[in-house]
């Protein structure tokens, strides 16, 4: 069945009589309420009228149900002359329905917000974007840019209210996905849970990983730092003993010529001294002996001591015979000679070599 429907200008739009009782507006006539008035009404002029008009007027409802008054106040309209009127309505732009509702009095606004069950920043909220696009759209200047018909209109509502993409608006991408997630708040906030859950995950994973690796370094870098402080420490220790060695053979090649001195003179007691001060302690090298009777490569000479039989030759270089040889070439070959020595230095040279000349 068809619908009219009528917001106090009801007209003919062909000029064939629908009854015998129509009555045609007259040409340039302003026939209607200002504030519910489309532009090209206002135009005083048949062209370009028809039922897009009735969307206009519809937008002037919607938006009267959402803020409580008109894009344009009638009473500011009718104190206006008739071309003020003509020249609002068809050029000057309406607020948006959020727009006029966030300039009201604070009074005002909250008794609207009471009367929808709404508190006021609540309301304007709900009404900011889609209903401010679906709004606008209706109220468009240029009738093309309006909705087609009333069941355009009424679609357009009936998305809004089930949370898709009203045709309104825009259809950029990020708009389209916020009405997804409206649509579907159960499936994205479960699927969000996860997805923040796996990446909690990987941080802590990732946390963990970057500790463990740290504290391998670090237990590597206090290694590396231990076994370099050891061979440093080893280096000092050689060093310190190649150095006290080296200072042992100095001191006992002093000594050895001393002795060798001390015997000339037939100084034996100066001579054990001396002996006795260079007897190795037992975790000493032995100097008399072996590798430790060198000294820079070349053997320190040998000393002679007198005993009874013949003269004893103490050498701390000759490890294959040891400290004590005898012989009557040894003996000439060092320039010994026995008649100079009584029994008794015999026998002191002989307790002598007996002490500290090292056995063959």
């Amino acid at each position: 069945m068809p619908m009219v429907i009528d917001f106090g200008v009801a007209k003919a739009t062909t000029n064939q009589r629908l009854t015998d009782k129509t009555v045609f507006t007259a040409f340039e006539m302003l026939i209607g309420t200002p504030a519910y008035m489309s532009p090209e009404q206002a135009t005083l002029s048949s062209v370009d009228v028809d039922t897009r008009t009735d969307i206009y007027s519809l937008g002037v409802l919607l938006y009267e149900l959402l803020t409580s008054s008109t894009p344009f106040e009638t009473e500011e309209l009718l104190k206006a002359g008739l071309d003020e009127i003509r020249r609002v309505i068809r050029e000057q732009e309406p607020l948006r329905p959020s727009t006029r509702l966030s300039k009201m009095p604070g009074a005002d606004l909250t008794t609207i917000a009471q009367q929808r069950q709404s508190e006021p920043p609540r309301l304007i909220h709900t009404i900011q974007g889609d209903l401010d696009w679906i709004v606008m759209k209706a109220l468009e200047k240029d009738r093309t840019r309006r909705y087609e018909t009333a069941n355009s209109l009424a679609a357009d509502l009936t998305r809004y209210l089930n949370d898709e993409p009203v045709v309104a608006r825009p259809p950029s991408s990020v708009y389209r996905l916020q009405k997804a997630i409206r649509r579907n708040k159960l499936a994205v906030g479960a699927a969000t849970a996860v997805v923040a859950a796996l990446v909690a995950g990987m941080a802590i994973s990732t946390w963990k990983t970057v500790q463990a690796r740290k504290a391998q370094r670090e237990t590597e870098a206090a290694r590396n730092h231990e076994r370099r402080l050891l061979i440093e420490a080893q280096a000092a220790e050689k060093k310190a003993r190649e150095k006290a060695l080296a200072a042992r053979r100095t001191a006992y090649s002093s000594d050895m010529n001393a002795v060798e001195q001390a015997l000339k003179e037939y100084n034996l007691g100066r001579a054990r001294m001396l002996l006795t001060r260079q007897k190795p302690q037992s975790s000493e090298l032995d100097l008399r002996t072996g590798s430790g009777a060198i000294s820079g490569g070349r053997p320190v000479r040998m000393i002679m001591i007198p005993s009874r039989s013949t003269s004893l030759v103490c050498s701390p270089v000759v490890p294959q015979r040891g400290w004590a040889d005898a012989g009557a070439g040894t003996q000439r070959q060092h320039g010994g000679d026995r008649s100079d020595f009584a029994p008794r230095g015999f026998e002191a040279g002989e307790r002598l070599a007996a002490s500290f000349c090292a056995p063959r």
